[in-house]
């Protein structure tokens, strides 16, 4: 195979710049992986959020990272608030783990700013073909 001057430019400028130019000439493989989590998104909970350990507490196949919905009403509203009061600054217990979205082991105030992002919206996305169901795996 013959490289192009561009991927000798690439290799003297550094890795990174070595992988751009990789992928400008077609090296790039595998399946779409949006988030950069290292799941593909076909099998990604949460598709645009990075989320490695793939945590969905409820099993609805919404990672906790982009699943604001607790009582899975299929929308981030005023009935999710009281669940989200409940567990604040509670750690461990396995209600917590549902409210728990940056999955630190602890409901706080980082919970609440993602709550607060998701309000109004459905959970998701999932690339997940049963999300929304449980058990969803």
């Amino acid at each position: 195979m013959t490289r192009s001057a561009p991927f000798y430019l690439a290799i003297a400028l550094g890795i990174g710049l070595l992988l751009v130019s990789a992928v400008e000439e077609g090296g790039a493989s595998g399946p779409p992986d949006t988030d950069a989590d290292t799941v593909p998104d076909s099998s990604d909970n949460c598709v645009v959020e990075f989320n490695s350990t793939q945590e969905d507490a409820d099993q609805d196949g919404y990672g906790n990272i982009c699943d604001a919905d607790f009582d899975n009403d299929h929308t981030v509203g005023n009935s999710d608030i009281p669940i989200l009061g409940l567990t604040f600054s509670n750690s461990g217990s396995p209600s917590t783990r549902e409210t728990d979205l940056d999955v630190d082991g602890v409901t706080g105030i980082a919970d609440v700013l993602l709550f607060r992002s998701f309000f109004g919206g459905a959970p998701g996305p999932s690339g997940l073909s049963c999300a929304g169901t449980t058990p969803c795996p």
